[in-house]
């Protein structure tokens, strides 16, 4: 599957606090995708780096793939898990250093 027949999402960390759900947005300029190692690694996450974008997976969480322009998925994954997996690779990502303006909104 092409990432052009994926969906985009956005990356949004969703948490429960005191019986209330907390919901925070994040913004981003760009994924320096050819900044970052082939060989990168996090803990639990299975990666691949596949030249134009990435391929990244944390434990049973759905796959996401990864450009500079953002965050990528298939139809059938839920878009709560979907935007919760772009919140934690992009922040990951992020304090590494290969994503620029990363803030939260």
């Amino acid at each position: 599957m092409t990432l052009e027949e994926l969906r985009q999402v956005d990356p949004v960390n969703t948490k429960e606090h005191s019986n209330t759900t907390v919901v925070d947005e994040f913004t981003f300029g760009k994924v320096f995708i050819e900044d970052i190692p082939e060989d990168f690694q996090q803990a639990g996450v299975e990666f691949t780096h596949c030249g134009d974008h990435i391929e990244w997976q944390y434990a049973s969480r759905p796959k996401v793939n990864i450009n500079e322009d953002g965050v990528f998925v298939g139809e059938d994954v839920s878009i709560k898990a979907a935007q919760q997996q772009a919140f934690f690779a992009l922040s990951i990502l992020a304090d590494e250093g290969y994503v620029s303006r990363w803030s939260k909104q």
